[in-house]
This record gives C-alpha cells, structure tokens and sequence, in this order.
C-alpha cells in the first residue's frame, strides 16, 4: 500500500514537473522516432553523454518557450528555476527510494519462489513448469487479440484484502 501512494505521488510530481516546464507544438514530438531508438540502443553507451546533453538542451529550450509564452518576469523565471530544482532534487531522493524498494521486492519474489519450490516434489517441479509455460502461451494469445491494450489499460490491480478500484468515468 506505501509503495502504491510513493509511486502515486512520484507521478503526479513528475507530471506536474513536466507539464509546468515542458511544450510541444502540435505536430511536433519530442518521442524520438524508432529508428533512433534503435540506433541509440545499439550504439549503447557511445551516445549516452550526446542523448543526455541534448535531452538537457531540448528541457532549457521548452522552459524558455513556456516562460515567454506566460510572460513571465526575470524574477519569475528566477523563482520557477528554483524551485524546480529543488523539487527535482526531491524527487530524486524519492525515486532512489523507490528504486531500493523495488529491488528489496525482486529479491523478496525470488527467494520466496526458491523457498516454494523446494517445497516440491520433481514432479510437482516439472508439472509447475508445464503450469508456467501454459500461462506464458496464454499470455502471448492474449496480446494478439484485437483491443487487448485498450482493455487492459482500464484493468486495475488490488490485493485481496482491498476492494476492486472502478476505472474512472472519462
């Protein structure tokens, strides 16, 4: 439940963050395209330093764009730039948290599966691994259905304990 209302705090700062420091102009993204993906993938690390200054540069130019477009004052954009620097840092302590946390979950699920499975006979072992690849096959059927995304995007996922959450009426 604390990780569910970190992330969901961690998302509406981000999305307040970037929304206050960042426009794009209709028909224009700042997506890179799959093709540089690709070529930013397979260069690897190469174009780290490169992508990360023009990702710094692309940010500097989009405050600037919505600093002029709202008028705003030196002293405006003095007071803007500081305090998204300090709620950057923030949020920077935040995702480091999440970060340790999700790590302490992985290695959680994985020594419990461990713990599980030693539970088991050789036979059951294998009859789980059969268990496991019907699901993986099912799995991939079900991305292949039409409307699979849209639908699952609307699907929420509680605990037991917890009541089911309705999706919201748009």
């Amino acid at each position: 439940m604390l990780i569910h209302k970190i992330l969901g705090l961690s998302l509406g700062i981000v999305l307040l963050s970037t929304a206050a420091f960042a426009e794009t102009d209709a028909g224009t993204s700042a997506t890179p395209t799959p093709a540089q993906r690709a070529d930013s993938v397979r260069d690897g690390m190469r174009n780290k330093a490169v992508d990360m200054e023009k990702m710094a540069q692309h940010r500097e130019e989009m405050r600037e764009k919505f600093a002029s477009r709202l008028e705003l004052t030196e002293e405006q954009r003095a007071k803007a730039k500081e305090l998204h620097e300090k709620n950057r840092a923030e949020m920077k302590k935040i995702m480091d948290e999440i970060d340790s946390l999700q790590e302490k979950a992985k290695e959680l699920r994985e020594k419990s599966k461990t713990e599980f499975e030693a539970l088991l006979t050789d036979q059951q072992k294998e009859k789980l691994k059969q268990m496991h690849e019907e699901h993986q096959a099912k799995k991939e059927k079900m991305k292949d259905m039409p409307n699979f995304k849209d639908k699952m995007k609307h699907k929420k996922h509680h605990f037991p304990h917890e009541k089911p959450m309705k999706p919201k009426e748009d």
